[in-house]
């Protein structure tokens, strides 16, 4: 959403809020996780943002945690404030996409 526009020239709507996102994922014996995403944690001036990745082998269940909370004090930005925060925005974006991989046994 925030990245709709890899650039930005003109002021641009950059509503805050909090945003929680849970998710778990039941894994059949038949597969094993190779490999997942490393936590991230991304703080700045506009950005509060927490990603969790645990795998528990013993129960055979994968837990996503996302917690992101954007101030920005206004619902308009300027062009300047968005090249402050694209690095953050980009690195929030890659952590949202990250896969989980998977194989058979």
């Amino acid at each position: 959403m925030w990245l709709a526009e890899p650039e930005r020239t003109q002021p641009w709507v950059c509503f805050g809020g909090d945003f929680d996102e849970v998710a778990q994922i039941a894994l059949p014996d038949s597969v094993r996780v190779t490999d997942m995403p490393q936590d991230v944690v991304v703080r700045d001036r506009f950005f509060d943002y927490e990603s969790r990745y645990v795998f528990d082998s013993a129960t055979r269940v994968l837990q996503i945690s996302r917690r992101l909370h954007a101030g920005f004090g206004r619902q308009v930005c300027s062009a300047e404030e968005f090249a402050l925060a694209r690095a953050s925005l980009v690195r929030i974006e890659r952590d949202a996409l990250a896969q989980i991989v998977v194989k058979a046994r």
